[in-house]
């Protein structure tokens, strides 16, 4: 009777557990994929002070848990996540670039997203330290490529604004363009 009551405990135990990766949903890093995967061209920039990003909706509910830069320069940059229909911020890191060329992710307080039509804005502002840094454009030509699909969010377009002299405080890109991707401002977004 102790043998069969311990097997059945065991097998009771053995069946509930789970393999850590069974629920994990692959993280997405948007940008970067589709930067990797196209025919765009790249090229740098330095000619001014430019808060530049990308609007953005997801086809799927999840959340967006980081946030970050790859950038051409060596600099501390601020990478602003904004609500696009008010305007405002919703999540903000300073992200230290500490290599060219480098992707560099930072955790954030997971933003829930909910609403397939709700449109957000991930942007970068290319000032460190008060001096402004070159920056990536890519680019097709003069065709426009937005809207795009890549893995669950869809692209709209790129905005883009300079940031008045004297200030590094991050601003709303609102000129809008869809032939170019400028930055790089990155998300990590999970599907639930």
């Amino acid at each position: 009777m102790k043998t069969r009551s311990l097997f059945l405990v065991a097998f009771a135990l053995l069946l509930s557990c789970k393999d850590k990766g069974e629920d994990t949903k692959p993280q997405e890093n948007p940008i970067s994929t589709f930067l990797k995967g196209t025919d765009v061209t790249s090229d740098q920039y330095n000619n001014g002070r430019w808060e530049v990003g990308i609007y953005f909706s997801a086809s799927v509910p999840g959340k967006v848990t980081q946030v970050g830069a790859k950038m051409p320069e060596v600099g501390t940059y601020t990478v602003t996540l904004w609500d696009a229909a008010n305007q405002s911020i919703l999540r903000q890191k300073a992200v230290e670039v500490d290599s060219p060329e480098k992707l560099v992710l930072i955790p954030i307080d997971p933003l829930e997203i909910t609403d397939a039509t709700k449109k957000y804005v991930v942007s970068i502002n290319n000032l460190s330290m008060g001096v402004a840094k070159k920056y990536y454009v890519y680019k097709k030509g003069t065709t426009d490529f937005m809207p795009f699909v890549q893995g669950s969010i869809l692209f709209h377009n790129e905005g883009e604004r300079v940031v008045p002299s004297g200030s590094t405080a991050s601003v709303f890109p609102t000129t809008m363009k869809k032939n170019s991707v400028i930055g790089i401002p990155e998300i990590t977004f999970v599907p639930n």
